[in-house]
């Protein structure tokens, strides 16, 4: 007799994986660092912006309170 959970299991858990990194891949923006501005305001600065987009700045910022 031959139980198939281990290649159910398997086989979700590398459906879920690819699944995992292909949406990472679109969605993941990197860390952000806290940046203290010219008057003492910090800013929290993406290292590349959300929709990946080469015609925008290659920097977004917004200020954190």
């Amino acid at each position: 007799m031959v139980y198939y959970a281990s290649v159910v299991f398997a086989g979700f858990t590398a459906v879920s994986a690819v699944w995992y990194l292909v949406w990472g891949r679109k969605n993941f923006v990197g860390p952000v660092m806290h940046i203290k501005g010219p008057n003492g305001e910090f800013k929290a600065v993406d290292a590349q912006p959300a929709n990946n987009d080469p015609t925008e700045d290659s920097i977004s910022e917004k200020i954190v309170v």
